[in-house]
């Protein structure tokens, strides 16, 4: 982890440093390797770190406090000779401000400074403390649990990504839980200036993304060839905000295959244009409604499967596109049909995108066993057994 505190040069530290995930598995020594880490550079570096801040649980605090005497040896609460360790929580309301001005205002001394990401939360944004946790803030903080800093979104996040010193460490054991996004995010809190973007994450590991979309482009592509219009429906919102990057970034290299678009006009792909978007956060759903279906240019609608599935109707569309499936069937119904109405003048195709051997796998075949009960029960059919009972059980 040199290059957390800085390229080493004959025993100097040369430049700002940088911030690292440690994501060794559980039980295979992360908080010794921190302990080690930080015991080496308070003691050969401490010209350039002296003050350490490991944010943590609430419920692990006390843990790293106990953990720097298994390996180190202790005087006093000082993990050698001359580098003390306080955990923050254990200070009396009354005694807290001392007790963080002095592991700050003391330059001369070596000293680990334990606090939750609750009291972080709460202290930074006081004016007396944000000097001392944030701006100019510690040399160096280790975050334990990092994958709780996942979400930019959340409060944990905004504060913790103002602190100013570039030496950060965060220790995980799991940095990717659902979805590549959460491992970007947390590479752009370590490395603000990245030229690593999200969208590049998901070109070179989403495969199941990838070859769907892939095969959507050729939908779109073959629906403006033959002058049909489609409805393109995901429940996440960040897979519409990749396709309306990509139709974006492909802007004009389509325009030749639009079968209705008049010769000597060029279109592109621009939004309330060329293509529309309803989610979660639309307003005017009617005036959008009527605007694409009245309106020849717009050939391509994107919408978020459960926001977008009720109450709408787009009879000037006939190709659907489901890019993934819910465990609720009746989304995906709710969807299909936003199409299949009375007043289609047209056939109907629905693409369903199911990438094998994957959890939508299985969530697609739960919906299969779910409407053919449903029809049994409600429309008293007799639905043919597709599946053997061993694999029934295995889908529950």
């Amino acid at each position: 982890m040199r290059n957390v505190i800085g390229a080493l040069s004959n025993g100097n530290i040369v430049g700002p440093g940088a911030g690292a995930i440690l994501a060794h598995n559980m039980g295979l020594g992360k908080s010794f390797t921190t302990i080690a880490f930080i015991h080496t550079v308070l003691s050969y570096f401490n010209n350039v770190i002296s003050k350490v801040l490991i944010i943590a649980p609430q419920n692990v605090t006390g843990h790293w406090k106990k953990e720097f005497p298994k390996f180190t040896i202790t005087e006093n609460n000082r993990i050698a000779e001359d580098i003390r360790i306080t955990n923050f929580e254990e200070s009396g309301k009354t005694l807290r401000y001392n007790t963080i001005s002095n592991w700050y205002k003391n330059t001369r001394e070596k000293h680990i400074m334990i606090m939750s990401y609750d009291m972080f939360k709460r202290k930074a944004v006081d004016f007396d403390f944000h000097e001392f946790l944030v701006n100019p803030g510690p040399d160096l903080v280790i975050f334990d649990e990092a994958h709780k800093l996942k979400n930019k979104e959340t409060q944990n996040y905004k504060l913790t990504v103002q602190i100013s010193t570039p030496r950060k460490i965060f220790l995980t054991g799991t940095p990717l839980q659902n979805d590549p996004k959460e491992l970007y995010q947390m590479i752009n809190f370590l490395h603000r200036a990245s030229v690593f973007t999200i969208n590049s994450l998901n070109d070179e590991f989403d495969i199941s993304i990838s070859y769907k979309l892939i095969l959507l482009i050729q939908i779109i592509k073959f629906c403006e060839q033959v002058g049909d219009k489609l409805i393109v429906f995901s429940q996440s919102i960040d897979t519409l905000d990749y396709i309306e990057n990509l139709l974006q970034r492909m802007s004009q290299s389509w325009n030749n295959r639009a079968r209705n678009c008049p010769e000597g006009e060029t279109w592109k792909w621009e939004n309330g244009k060329d293509y529309m978007r309803i989610d979660g956060t639309t307003s005017g759903r009617q005036e959008i409604q009527e605007i694409f279906e009245e309106t020849p240019q717009i050939r391509l609608m994107l919408m978020s499967t459960v926001a977008s599935s009720l109450g709408t109707n787009f009879v000037s569309a006939n190709r659907v596109v489901i890019l993934d499936s819910s465990w609720n069937p009746v989304h995906d119904i709710q969807a299909i049909y936003r199409t299949y109405r009375i007043n289609q003048q047209k056939d109907v195709f629905v693409y369903r995108l199911v990438t094998k051997n994957t959890i939508e796998e299985w969530i697609y075949n739960r919906q299969v066993t779910k409407e053919s009960i449903a029809r049994r029960i409600v429309d008293d059919e007799d639905i043919e057994n597709i599946f053997s009972q061993n694999e029934l059980e295995n889908l529950y």
